[in-house]
């Protein structure tokens, strides 16, 4: 898997765990009930990004900007599903040859919990790094599913990573 796909799955992983923190049982802490009918949660924010990728031939420093849209649903029954969209947007600049680039991600995140268990997870990705003038264009694609039964065996484990270079 790319680095970039694992980052970006680290960083999604982190930023769910940061924001469900709140929802941890403690001796101050409300206990948890599930909202009658049921409860959605959107979040909207942009976050400042800058890390290296690798481009066709050199890698290449990035910066710009993660719009981040986050939902979180909780059903009646206490089925939960989160969902995470996120465009990356930005420019880049080759550490070797100085060449420029436009950068592109959409990551697309989803996963659904049944009495607090995941039984479903997937992610998609596709980061386009685009060439300025000659430079060849990269395109990394990135797929990662997760699926579990009843009995949280896991029936599907999907993760997959093409680059290509155009």
């Amino acid at each position: 898997m790319s680095w970039i796909l694992r980052s970006s799955r680290i960083a999604l992983v982190g930023a769910a765990m940061a924001a469900l923190s709140g929802c941890e049982s403690s001796p101050t802490a409300p206990a948890r009930t599930v909202a009658k009918p049921s409860l959605a949660v959107t979040d909207n924010e942009r976050l400042p990004f800058s890390f290296n990728v690798r481009g066709c031939g050199e890698r290449v420093h990035v910066t710009g900007t993660f719009h981040v849209l986050s939902t979180f649903t909780l059903t009646e029954n206490g089925n939960e599903t989160d969902r995470l969209h996120i465009n990356a947007s930005g420019t880049g600049t080759g550490l070797t040859t100085g060449a420029s680039y436009r950068i592109n991600d959409p990551i697309n995140l989803m996963a659904q919990f049944r009495d607090g268990v995941r039984h479903v997870e997937s992610q998609t990705e596709t980061m386009t790094l685009i060439g300025q003038g000659s430079v060849p264009n990269t395109k990394v694609v990135g797929r990662f599913q997760f699926v579990a039964n009843a009995n949280g065996e896991t029936t599907v484990e999907i993760d997959q990573t093409d680059t290509i270079c155009q």
